[in-house]
């Protein structure tokens, strides 16, 4: 047997997804028995809205009434709401009305209101003499807001909350009539798409910009270019982000073409930052021979990436029923009226036994631009209706189950929390690896009996192993996870940040290190003090325990999310699991601990990483050159983006963002400038650096190479891929649903491996700056720092697990990116500070304090007014900290401080 055929006997054992369970159960029933089809619909301030719509309360159409009456389509203005109440739901009864009997427009649901847009309306007027019900019927342009706050209202103007009424601007009508129309909304701006607007099926595309309320100028319909594909009625669409932006996605619907119906069965993408339509393709599954038409049915958001389509008419009954009707009109004009009879018979034979629609329900991934199905639908399934999101849920209000049948239900859809389960093999692999850990920071705690074994491992540590340590470190379980979904999902135009290493590891060799080594420091914020102040030692130090206190919750929270969304284990127990562990064995080994098992977490993360892109490789068509080739053709593969401007990822600011984000941490960071004092000497420590350096090569081309070998294997096995909640799941997912049991089992190891490496190098670093930097240098006198150091260590990875289990219970992760964000300013400085101390002689400390002010407000202002790549910030921040306390140096010198060995240029005086 072959590698090939082992490995897919392996995943035929392990892939366990079929059609995925969810979970489906049904609301109160629409207060209008008979139902409707063609409703508005949709959720505002928690209550579920339906209002108009249009159904058949004298009997089916085909059929006669008892007193021999046609049976006309009647159109409604009744506004429906299901209101909530904990977990009782009740049709509230509201007096307002639609402003006329509608049907069959677009509703967009919003946090100020429902926009209820176009439609169509019928009026009715009974002749007795000739037993019919005369219509006259129209096409609506109306644009209105439907609002629920305990009652209902109904407005022409969109209305904010800080918003004054009577300077908001009524909402202005289409630009033509239409009906059958479809439409969405993207920030704060409305798309319509299609519809009919009096001569069948169009290309309309129109955008209106809610922000523009208040402009008369600027308040209107504005044409968009159309898609390259037919006009249409009766189609799909809805958003969703496609990996780099959030998009406009339009599928099937139904034209005429030469005066012959054709059910359309394409998809487009409308991309907004470009103003174009691409191509997406046919709604086409794998296996199958014909793509599918699924007009009129219902779309929606599901997850981070796909889209699922609950049902849709496939439009044979449709063209059966045309053709019909058209025979019948010929045979009543050759008054033929056997054939009329016979005609009208299998017209009424085939609606009394219509098979229905789809029931098919079918995911479409905006990234791989694959289509799948996820199950059925649990009753016949309705076209002609929306389907809404509704808190966690996705709601399809009553609608049409087949021609002139409509159904009154209410039926609402949950995910159900996927996955095969993590297994007994794959636990037994982890705890082993848990186990290990645990034991090395024991195994180390016999060494430790100073603080310098505590801070600096008595600076024993083979280079070989710092450098593995810097690596891991700067490998955080948020990176091993968001490379390769990062890559999943866009190109390899950031391939070349992650080898920036390589041109600053000479640079942190010869121009940063020697300081490092040569005074002899344990915290590198001694530099700034020696330099500059005591003040601005503690700026420095300061900034960074509260950034890293900041960011040690999210460091374990983030990846503790992914873990608990693929193994079903709790999220606060995967915190739980990996801040106790983390603690344990750094408070036991101190650094010395934490860089060895750092080493074997860089194996682990590596090795694990290897296994599944040989899996990957070894199971798509075409191998590894096939998959080169489809990636490259598909343009996955591009790493070059020669644009020029500031704002996306082009060669400039990737070149600039390359050097800045990795020379900011390995000159300013005590994380990683830790490793560097705990080797014998200063040419050990720059064989750390350069390892570390060199060991990015491989590793980002594998982790670039496993974010596009899941595009390509999941382009070939769409159904492995259920909707994400976070983007960064993709791996995982991979892992647990697909890798078979042990090495599922070792990769989930390796993202653990990942968390608590950043986890314990904030612990153990915070404790040193705090028992170096303020401690021992504000109190000389406090003996026992080991002991102090041991504790502060524990109590950090306390606050480290307790933040982390805060910001997933408590929905503060605005406030706490708020928080990042300003303390972000003060890092940047630190770069600059520690640049001017060594390249300059001049700047003294009051110049590096108007140094660090100026490089606050710049990155301030860039980060609130501007749109600049955010690549650029630490490029910003060094260079106007450095720039800017140069100039005032020049323009007010100060007498100049003993500065040797503390400059570039004084580094050798004694």
């Amino acid at each position: 047997m072959s590698n090939k055929s082992f490995l897919s006997l392996l995943f035929s054992w392990t892939v366990l997804w079929a059609d995925q369970p969810l979970n489906w159960d049904t609301l109160p029933a629409l207060p209008n028995q008979l139902g409707v089809a063609g409703s508005f619909t949709g959720v505002h301030q928690d209550a579920f809205i339906v209002a108009g719509g249009a159904n058949f309360p004298l009997g089916v159409p085909w059929e006669k009434t008892e007193d021999g009456f046609n049976s006309p389509k009647f159109y409604h203005d009744q506004i429906h709401v299901l209101a909530k109440n904990g977990t009782e739901y009740t049709w509230r009864e509201t007096e307002v009305s639609l402003p006329r009997s509608l049907a069959y427009g677009v509703s967009v649901p919003t946090p100020n209101g429902i926009i209820c847009i176009g439609g169509e309306w019928q009026d009715h007027q009974r002749d007795a003499k000739n037993k019919v019900y005369q219509s006259t019927q129209g096409i609506s342009d109306n644009v209105f807001v439907i609002r629920w706050e305990g009652s209902v209202s109904i407005s022409h103007k969109w209305i904010a909350p800080n918003d004054e009424k009577e300077a908001v601007l009524d909402l202005p009508k289409l630009p033509k009539p239409t009906t059958a129309l479809a439409g969405t909304i993207i920030g704060n701006k409305i798309y319509i798409v299609g519809g009919d607007s009096g001569d069948g099926a169009t290309k309309n595309f129109w955008m209106l910009d809610l922000d523009n309320r208040h402009s008369p100028e600027k308040f209107h319909w504005k044409a968009l270019p159309t898609w390259p594909g037919p006009p249409r009625t009766h189609l799909l669409v809805s958003t969703q982000h496609d990996g780099r932006e959030t998009s406009l996605l339009m599928f099937s619907g139904r034209t005429k073409i030469d005066g012959r119906w054709k059910m359309l069965t394409d998809g487009y993408k409308y991309i907004p930052s470009q103003n174009k339509w691409i191509m997406l393709g046919p709604i086409q599954l794998k296996g199958d021979e014909n793509p599918r038409c699924v007009m009129a049915g219902s779309i929606s958001k599901m997850g981070t990436n796909h889209l699922a389509v609950f049902g849709g008419a496939d439009g044979k009954g449709f063209l059966y029923l045309t053709e019909l009707a058209d025979q019948i009109s010929k045979a009543e004009s050759t008054n033929d009226k056997e054939k009329v009879s016979r005609l009208k018979k299998d017209q009424k034979d085939f609606l009394n036994n219509h098979p229905g629609f789809s029931e098919d329900i079918l995911l479409y991934n905006t990234v791989t631009n694959r289509w799948s199905t996820y199950g059925t639908l649990p009753v016949k399934s309705r076209v002609t209706t929306t389907a809404v999101q509704w808190a966690e849920s996705i709601v399809i209000p009553t609608g049409e189950v087949s021609p002139g049948i409509r159904s009154p239900e209410i039926w609402r859809m949950t995910p159900s929390i996927h996955g095969n389960g993590f297994g007994t093999m794959n636990w037994t692999v982890l705890s082993l690896y848990l186990l290990v850990i645990v034991g090395i920071g024991v195994w180390v705690s016999k060494k430790g009996k100073t603080t310098d074994d505590f801070f600096l491992a008595g600076r024993r540590i083979p280079w070989w192993a710092a450098g593995l340590s810097i690596y891991s470190t700067q490998l955080s379980a948020i990176t091993y996870l968001a490379i390769p979904a990062k890559t999943f999902a866009t190109d390899w135009v950031r391939f070349l940040i992650q080898l920036g290493i390589i041109a600053c590891a000479p640079i942190v060799v010869y121009f940063f290190l020697p300081f490092f080594r040569r005074l002899n420091v344990t915290s590198a914020y001694e530099y700034l003090e020696l330099r500059f102040s005591l003040a601005i030692r503690l700026l420095g130090s300061g900034s960074f325990v509260i950034f890293q206190l900041a960011r040690m919750g999210i460091v374990i929270l983030l990846p503790a999310l992914a873990l608990s969304a693929v193994t079903g284990l709790d999220v606060v127990m995967c915190i739980i699991l990996m801040g106790v562990l983390s603690t344990l064995y750094t408070v036991l080994g101190g650094i010395e601990a934490v860089i060895w098992t750092d080493v074997l977490q860089t194996v682990i993360l590596l090795g694990g990483a290897m296994v599944a892109l040989v899996i990957m490789v070894l199971n798509v068509d075409g191998g590894l050159a096939g998959a080169i080739s489809m990636a490259s053709e598909q343009g996955k593969l591009n790493w070059v983006n020669l644009d020029w401007n500031l704002t996306d990822d082009t060669l400039g600011v990737i070149l600039l963002g390359a050097i800045f984000t990795v020379l900011l941490p390995y000159t300013t960071d005590q994380a990683v400038v830790q490793r560097y004092l705990t080797t014998k000497d200063e040419e050990s420590a720059a064989k750390a650096i350069y390892t570390n350096g060199w060991l990015a090569i491989p590793g980002s081309i594998l982790f670039f190479g496993l974010g596009t070998m899941l595009f390509i294997y999941f382009q070939q096995y769409p159904s492995q891929l259920p909707p994400l909640d976070k983007a960064d799941q993709v791996f995982p997912i991979f892992i647990v649903d697909v890798m078979p049991a042990g090495l599922a089992g070792l990769l989930i190891a390796g993202v653990f491996a990942a968390a608590m490496s950043s986890l314990d190098s904030s612990m153990h670093s915070i404790a040193t700056v705090l028992t170096t930097d303020f401690i021992k240098r504000l109190r000389p006198q406090q003996s026992d720092l080991l002991s102090i150091a041991k504790k502060l260590t524990f109590i950090l990875g306390v606050l480290g697990t307790v933040s982390a289990i805060v910001i997933a219970s408590i929905d503060i992760k605005h406030l706490w990116d708020y928080l990042m964000n300003i303390i972000g300013l003060l890092l940047g400085a630190l770069g600059g500070l520690f640049m001017l101390g060594i390249f300059t002689k001049r700047v003294q400390s009051n110049h590096a304090w108007i140094g660090v002010i100026g490089c606050v407000a710049s990155l301030w202002w860039v980060k609130n007014y501007t749109d600049l790549n955010g690549l650029l910030y630490g490029a910003i921040g060094t260079g106007s900290c450095f720039i800017i306390g140069l100039l005032v140096s020049i323009l007010f010198p100060q007498q100049q401080k003993d500065l040797r060995g503390l400059t570039w240029t004084t580094r050798n005086q004694d």
